[in-house]
């Protein structure tokens, strides 16, 4: 089939490239995960992939967690060979399957960009350009832009994706770090140096300003082509993380909630949060919930103190406005529950940074109880804490029938009315009469006389109040008993 080509679509989603990734690595099945926003272009894009290709497409139109997250779990549904991510990304690291990045291409004035590095920036203090994922189309062209107006540019530091086709790898490179997965030379943290950061407002920004507190951080925004000092933004946002943590050192029962089961070692991690709770002597309860709201993690506001979201770095952060419950990263509860640690400054939102600090607290062998450990109590007695006993513990454990052990009562009407209006209540010659004391003889025959109804018969009434009966008897008689209502109504 003949297929008109947009030459705008085939560059944004750079389908020659990935036309040439799926055939030189021969892939059969593969899941495309658009972002909602480009949807509405994915059938032009299965079209020119389908007729260069002989393999299978699958569109993953709705993903389990964030959007910038690599949907494996959908994609396994299908069987897939690898997935090809569009749209920005956290660049979490994953484990199962191959993924190909298509980032897109954002607009940007790489003159005006120059101009204005230049305005702000001087030799007198080093320079870490960090940028969104959907520029990284004209990062060279930018470097080269911006080192053409000065003599001497080795005091200016590019961040680069390392990857392979965009299938993001990691880098064992000793003098190379990364900070998501945006690698640059380790020799420039020897000294002060400032960051400058292509992108709009976001995520992405927010966590680098957490991150990086301590530093000089500047954005460009290529929408409105202004650079902006960011650092004065970061000491408030600091301070309510750390009255988080302080709260999470008084929380009694913690609630883990998982946000991905793509990101590498999420397992690991998970079992880090467990150790450390019970270390603490606290309880947790494991909740997978897939997208995060509101509505559902306000279902269990009653019983959790604190929740700590298991998640890729750009969705750790949450709202705090609009939950219940307080929400806070591993990070922030490693720091509030083991003992000896203290916070020095130092902030990350990628738990894969907390797993590899990990070695440094005393990893003691507990054996765990159902969904929380043995703990010593201060008379030192080993007492098994489990969801069930705690659910026992509870007043109300919901509708239970409690047959025999409550009295029979009249129904009495209730109070009527609005909220705006008031609400009455019937005065007690006007409502039905009620005697705790009475039999339950003498309460049917008083709701029989209610209706202008004659007395039931007495095996009926014999049977309601004795319990000796068995219970297919009680089943005959009950249906007697209503038919006789039906009847003399």
């Amino acid at each position: 089939n003949m297929i008109t080509i947009d030459e705008n679509l085939f560059v944004q989603y750079e389908l020659e490239k990935t036309i040439d990734c799926i055939k030189v690595n021969g892939y059969k099945k593969v899941a495309l995960q658009f972002p909602d926003s480009s949807l509405s272009e994915c059938k032009y894009v299965v079209e020119v992939l389908e007729a260069s290709t002989d393999a299978m497409y699958y569109i993953l139109g709705d993903t389990s967690y964030g959007e910038c997250c690599v949907d494996e779990v959908a994609a396994e549904h299908m069987f897939a060979d690898m997935i090809i991510h569009y749209g920005n990304s956290c660049l979490s690291p994953t484990r199962r399957l191959p993924t190909l990045y298509i980032f897109g291409r954002l607009p940007i004035d790489i003159l005006d960009c120059a101009e204005k590095f230049t305005s702000v920036f001087n030799v007198s203090t080093k320079v870490l350009v960090l940028y969104d994922c959907r520029y990284d189309y004209c990062m060279n062209q930018l470097k080269e832009e911006i080192c053409s107006n000065y003599e001497d540019s080795d005091w200016i530091y590019f961040s680069t994706i390392r990857n392979e086709g965009n299938i993001v790898n990691e880098v064992p490179d000793q003098d190379i770090t990364d900070y998501c997965k945006r690698y640059y030379p380790k020799s420039i943290e020897n000294g002060e140096y400032n960051i400058l950061y292509i992108g709009g407002q976001g995520r992405t920004l927010t966590n680098l300003l957490m991150t990086f507190n301590d530093k000089t951080i500047f954005s460009y925004n290529p929408d409105k082509n202004i650079i902006t000092e960011e650092s004065n933004k970061v000491n408030r946002a600091l301070m309510k993380r750390y009255q988080l943590i302080e709260k999470a050192k008084k929380a009694e029962i913690i609630g883990i909630v998982v946000g991905t089961l793509s990101v590498a070692d999420y397992l690991g991690i998970i079992d880090h949060l467990k150790s450390i709770i019970n270390k603490a002597n606290k309880k947790y309860y494991l909740f997978v919930v897939g997208k995060l709201n509101v509505p559902k993690l306000a279902n269990f506001a009653l019983v959790i103190d604190m929740f700590v979201l298991v998640a890729c770095p750009e969705n750790s952060l949450v709202d705090l406005e609009e939950h219940i419950t307080p929400i806070i990263t591993p990070f922030e509860l490693e720091l509030a529950l083991v003992s000896g640690k203290e916070w020095t400054g130092y902030y990350t939102m990628d738990y894969g940074n907390v797993l590899r600090d990990k070695d440094d607290i005393d990893e003691s062998d507990e054996e765990e109880i159902e969904s929380t450990s043995l703990v010593s109590q201060g008379n030192m007695e080993i007492v098994a804490h489990t969801a069930s006993k705690r659910f026992l513990e509870r007043t109300f454990q919901g509708l239970q029938q409690k047959i025999g052990e409550t009295p029979v009562r009249l129904a009495i009407e209730g109070e009527t009315g609005i909220p705006s209006a008031g609400y009455e209540t019937l005065s007690p010659d006007q409502q039905l009469p009620n005697n705790e004391s009475s039999s339950s003889e003498e309460v049917i025959s008083q709701q029989l006389q209610v209706k202008d109804i004659p007395k039931v018969e007495p095996v009926i009434t014999k049977q309601l109040s004795t319990e000796e009966s068995s219970s297919e008897e009680a089943n005959e008689n009950m249906a007697k008993f209503l038919d006789f209502l039906d009847d003399s109504s």
